[in-house]
């Protein structure tokens, strides 16, 4: 040790330490005082992110409720559109498999209602929902079998040549379509199902007679049981497999159209923008001066929560929730689906015809292939003898529309209950946090 420390001490004026025990009484109450502030600064640090982790737990709390109840909405939603839907899509497809002479004129939505009303009068309820299940029975093999072949198709390399790489694409999609050869006579009687009851004869009344005559239908890819004159299998099996291609094509068109247009994000104003931007780089600049890593976990989380300036009308906030996400997809799917089935429809109305024909329900018709029925339904009424049951049609889209509606005021009232009981900002830890760091300041 130097004597530097001591020659201000010599100057003149100044005042000579002589250690007592008051001086030392003074230094170990001050020594005491700062590690009683060091402590407090450490467990107000600690507090802190406490609370902000109890802050954040009701969120999560909140974005769990949302998924389950996005979940239930969604399945919910469907399953009722679907339910309701059926009788009408059963009517529908009665008035256009057995069109009457100029039946475009006739068959109205009120027509097609009174049909309805009719129907389950004279038959019961249970004719209108007649072969309910089969098209998801049918989509769910449909999914099925292409998650299978998804998983174990070979794939193409970048050491096979062009030549193998083709032949692999050309196999994986030959393979993707086989399934339509066992799919086809499992419609083509779930459709005769639906409509036999408007006919005289009724080949399929169990379990047993719809297996037999999927059996049936199926041999005849292979030439089994064809009966001289009888309408080849292919006439009306690649019709219906290309219009079930071009219609899941148009169907995904129009959904990710439809989605894109729903879900487009606000535009935000350029000066607003700039606004929010040196707000957050002001808040960022007084943070940084101070040398805290709890106060800047609270001042992230805070202006999370909603403190930096914003303008509502301008902005908006990404909410991946599925409660929120839920119903734009919905929309997307009910609307495309809509919209799919009325571009097809003329197409719907001659595969509906081939496929009902030789199948042992009485038809009031016989063509020898799909462009003698194109020709000799143009000539029963011209384009509009193409859109029989078009009544039933728009009378599905009014309780799609329905169901939409009402799905969405409950999705209104279950996204206002479940900010009712998990508030976004949560104010009361917000406070809490503050006056923690208020505390801490004080203690520095």
């Amino acid at each position: 040790m130097t004597l530097t420390a001591y020659l201000s001490l010599l100057s003149l004026g100044s005042s000579i330490y002589v250690p007592n025990e008051h001086n030392e009484e003074n230094d170990r109450s001050s020594l005491a005082a700062l590690r009683a502030r060091s402590a407090t600064i450490v467990q107000a640090r600690a507090a802190v992110v406490s609370s902000l982790s109890q802050h954040s737990a009701p969120l999560e709390r909140r974005e769990t409720h949302e998924r389950i109840a996005g979940g239930a909405l969604t399945i919910g939603t469907v399953v009722t559109n679907y339910a309701l839907c059926f009788p009408v899509v059963v009517a529908r497809h009665r008035l256009q498999s057995f069109p009457g002479r100029n039946s475009w004129k006739r068959d109205t939505p009120l027509y097609c209602a009174r049909y309805m009303i009719e129907t389950r009068r004279v038959q019961g309820l249970s004719s209108l929902y007649t072969g309910f299940g089969l098209g998801l029975l049918g989509q769910a093999i449909t999914a099925t079998y292409e998650s299978l072949v998804a998983a174990y198709a070979p794939v193409v390399q970048k050491r096979h040549s062009f030549v193998v790489a083709n032949l692999i694409e050309a196999f994986n999609t030959s393979l993707a379509y086989a399934i339509n050869i066992f799919l086809y006579p499992f419609y083509r009687n779930a459709l005769v199902l639906r409509v036999q009851s408007a006919s005289t004869h009724q080949p399929i009344r169990g379990i047993k007679d719809f297996a037999r005559c999927y059996w049936r239908d199926l041999g005849l890819f292979l030439g089994i049981g064809r009966t001289p004159g009888q309408l080849p299998i292919m006439s009306s099996f690649i019709p219906s497999s290309l219009l079930h291609a071009f219609s899941e094509k148009l169907l995904m068109a129009l959904y990710k159209r439809i989605y894109r247009g729903l879900t487009a994000p606000a535009k935000v104003d350029a000066k607003q923008r700039r606004r929010q931007q040196r707000a957050a780089r002001r808040l960022a600049d007084e943070l940084a001066m101070q040398d805290h890593s709890a106060l800047l976990a609270l001042a992230s989380d805070t202006a999370a929560a909603g403190a930096l300036p914003h303008d509502s009308s301008t902005t908006t906030v990404k909410d991946t929730a599925m409660i929120r996400t839920f119903f734009p997809e919905l929309v997307c799917g009910i609307t495309s689906s809509i919209l799919t089935r009325a571009i097809s429809y003329p197409i719907d109305t001659i595969v509906f015809k081939l496929m009902l024909q030789d199948t042992g329900v009485d038809t009031p018709y016989h063509y020898t292939g799909f462009f003698d029925c194109v020709q000799s339904t143009y000539r029963e009424g011209g384009l509009a003898a193409f859109y029989p049951g078009w009544g039933g049609g728009l009378l599905e889209i009014c309780v799609s529309y329905l169901v939409l509606e009402t799905s969405w005021a409950v999705y209104r009232l279950i996204d206002w209950k479940l900010l009712d009981t998990f508030p976004v900002r949560e104010p009361t830890s917000v406070r809490k946090a503050r006056r923690l760091q208020e505390r801490m300041d004080r203690c520095i």
